[in-house]
């Protein structure tokens, strides 16, 4: 099955984006960060409505060795990246094309 890069309103949420196809494009400007305290972020998909809970990518916790990254889309998966920019990156999906 090919690759399918589909760019949606903001009304979308992300189930809808992955309806469309398999893969879902995602540059480090479509990302936003909530700041939850002085060492913690949520990372939101801003094309997502903020009321819409799929709207949420993961967290970024700032720690001991380094920015812990916690993304929950497609499973959870966690990561220590050396900055947050790093970290913040780990959320962005380039485009295959």
């Amino acid at each position: 099955m090919g690759v399918i890069v589909t760019m949606l309103g903001a009304d979308a949420s992300r189930d809808q984006m992955h309806a469309e196809g398999d893969y879902v494009q995602r540059d480090r400007s479509d990302i936003s960060l909530d700041k939850l305290s002085d060492n913690e972020w949520r990372v939101c998909d801003r094309r997502v409505p903020v009321h819409d809970a799929s709207s949420v990518l993961g967290l970024i916790e700032k720690t001991a060795e380094g920015y812990e990254v916690l993304a929950i889309e497609g499973g959870p998966k966690r990561s220590v990246e050396g900055s947050l920019d790093d970290a913040v990156e780990v959320f962005a999906v380039p485009s295959t094309r």
